[in-house]
């Protein structure tokens, strides 16, 4: 490694731990500070050019991942209370006893009937976060530092910044493994593609606690140095296979579902039958061996000998079968369903049969394995999974799958694969909002695609709303006649003219009505105004003359008040309102109105509350029935 991407690497460390320093109280600007000093080293590296690791697409997609350094959670929940008690307990106090852990961390123990508090899951996590912890650990214990009892903050963000530390390595590695074989422009593009419209981004980010990223990123070192190994077998020593048993025994211990990533390189030894073929299965063979021994102690050391039930207990194995098809295309987080960039990457396997006939055979042993073992779980939808979690172990098979499919697509220019990626990218992202404010069902369920289609053009359009005072107005209105299309005057779902504020027109009511009103009482077909200015945004697509009529009365009828009515401005007129319902009439000049949602002030002269005595009801002064717009 050259001394500019030595440098690349201390500056995405520093980026790191200026992200933890921020969620133990630095100032936030700290952190921007050290964030953009770190991408500026990445494209300044990139713009050296010469023979360096950071090379142009190297260095936009290190930028864009440490872009995600801000959102990375930095505090435990779920699962990864179960983590980190597996970590904290043997190496600061020495024992298996978590009681002290799970009240430290003020989360909720977990019991296990007959043998007390315990921790359910595998030591590979623990493993996996252990360096970061032993670095806060040593900072906690500088002067002046934080308690350093293994629950201060310091440790939380260490260990959630070590699973976005794995993820982000399992990219790269990826990104290494597609280069060789598919070019650079083609692994920058795929590696964006997993980061973007997979669930990998979300658990190294939302859900860091958790060990899907850690396996994510362990897997791609598997299959990384697996292929190196298989590439250079007839010149390498055998013991190269050692550490592509070293990582996939971490693997395991991560996630035991994920061992079947394991015996694709034994599958590959015993097909190709290479040289010293028994040596190198030994040093395969190695690692797993010594880790299923040291799962097997402490297993042994919390359960004793009936570990072998209270773990199948504890994993919610099925006997009905397994539920395969359903993990790969049900719509409660089927692979596919959820996640199209993984069918596309499946279909690219396709193109291995040229390349290499018995890799793209292991590929496809690789996702059966996984879904047949994941399917045999009781809960094999993940629970609350933002899709199918579980099968991120088959991130590098999928990489290389979307690097063949986009080669066979660069045929013609890229541009059309990469617009392609966005979209899936920008509809994974919006999913993930989705999923987590429950738009569609419960976190639980499933999501059929038209609700969550539904849903998808919801969120486009609040977003794109939310740009309402900067993006350029011709923009905003093509956005709005897309994704909503409701116009007063005439688009695909025109309200000829007219605006319901009963509430009949659902949608357009949402989006028109603004401060100043109650809500539609049940029953009521008018909305009451509230205080002395109501706000309506009439959404017009031609700015033409025209007259705008409400149909309104006083409320409460006894009232004795003026409507003076403003649109963008500029001043329509003002009338009398009486007991009964009636219709207004104010002429609009064409410069009033503008293509897009146009303001409507509504200027009451009195309110019940000020001006009846002894009224004690809502503050209202009108009540509007139906708004109109009449062209000329």
């Amino acid at each position: 490694m050259s001394r500019p991407d030595r440098l690349l690497l201390a500056a995405a460390a520093l980026a790191l731990v200026a992200r933890a320093a921020v969620d133990c109280g630095a100032p936030p600007a700290f952190g921007t500070v050290t964030l953009v000093f770190a991408i500026l080293v990445a494209l300044s590296v990139a713009a050296r050019g010469g023979r360096r690791w950071c090379d142009g697409p190297r260095a936009l997609l290190c930028a864009l991942v440490l872009l995600d350094v801000p959102s990375v959670y930095g505090r435990l929940g779920g699962d990864g209370y179960e983590y980190y008690a597996l970590l904290r307990s043997p190496l600061l106090d020495l024992d298996l006893d978590f009681a002290n852990d799970y009240a430290g961390l003020g989360a909720k123990p977990v019991v296990t009937p007959g043998v007390g508090v315990t921790s359910r899951v595998l030591v590979g996590q623990a493993i996996a976060w252990s360096p970061a912890f032993a670095l806060a650990h040593g900072a906690a214990l500088l002067p002046g530092g934080p308690a350093a009892d293994g629950f201060s903050q310091p440790y939380q963000s260490a260990v959630t910044l070590a699973s976005f530390a794995w993820a982000a390595l399992g990219l790269l590695l990826c990104e290494a493994l597609l280069r060789p074989r598919f070019g650079r422009a083609v692994a920058a593009l795929a590696a964006l593609g997993l980061w973007y419209a997979t669930p990998l981004r979300f658990y190294a980010t939302a859900n860091a606690f958790m060990s899907h990223a850690t396996s994510a990123g362990l897997a791609c070192l598997l299959v990384f140095l697996w292929l190196r190994a298989r590439d250079r077998d007839a010149a390498a020593p055998a013991r190269d296979w050692l550490w592509v048993g070293a990582a996939g025994a971490l693997l395991s211990l991560v996630r035991a579902q994920d061992a079947v990533l394991l015996s694709l390189p034994a599958l590959d030894l015993v097909l190709r039958r290479p040289p010293a073929l028994v040596a190198r299965f030994a040093w395969l063979l190695a690692a797993p061996v010594a880790g299923a021994a040291l799962q097997l102690a402490v297993w042994l050391a919390m359960y004793g000998t009936a570990f072998l039930a209270v773990t199948a207990e504890q994993n919610w194995v099925a006997t009905a079968g397994s539920q395969w098809l359903l993990v790969l295309l049900s719509p409660r987080h089927g692979l596919f369903t959820w996640h199209p960039l993984f069918a596309v990457a499946a279909l690219g396997w396709l193109g291995w049969l040229r390349r290499d006939r018995a890799l793209a055979a292991l590929f496809v042993t690789g996702l059966a394995l996984s879904a047949f073992v994941n399917g045999l779980l009781i809960d094999w939808w993940g629970s609350d999974a933002f899709g199918q979690r579980r099968l991120l172990c088959l991130l590098p098979l999928f990489g290389l799958g979307l690097g063949a499919a986009l080669d066979f697509l660069r045929r013609r220019p890229l541009l059309a694969p990469a617009l392609a990626l966005v979209a899936l990218g920008l509809w994974n992202d919006q999913l993930s909002y989705i999923h987590n404010s429950n738009l569609v069902g419960n976190k639980d369920q499933g999501a059929t695609l038209d609700r969550v289609a539904a849903a998808q053009v919801d969120v486009a359009w609040r977003t794109i709303d939310g740009w309402r005072g900067w993006l350029p107005r011709p923009l905003w209105v093509l956005a709005y006649d897309h994704l909503r299309g409701v116009w007063l005057d005439d688009g695909p779902w025109s309200l000829r003219g007219e605006l319901d504020l009963g509430g009949r027109e659902a949608p357009a009511v949402e989006a028109a009505v603004g401060e100043g009103w109650y809500p539609a009482a049940a029953g009521a077909d008018f909305r009451a105004s509230r205080g002395r200015r109501s706000r309506l945004a009439l959404p017009v697509r031609h700015a033409l003359p025209a007259t705008l009529v409400l149909r309104a009365r006083a409320e409460p009828p006894e009232l004795a008040v003026r409507v003076r009515v403003r649109l963008g401005g500029v001043e329509l007129g003002e009338a009398p309102l009486g007991a009964e319902w009636s219709e207004l009439r104010f002429e609009v000049p064409a410069a009033a109105l503008a293509p897009g949602f146009n303001a409507v002030e509504l200027l009451w002269s009195a309110t019940a509350r000020a001006d009846l005595d002894g009224w004690s009801g809502r503050n209202t002064a009108g009540a509007v029935d139906r708004v109109r717009l009449l062209r000329e």
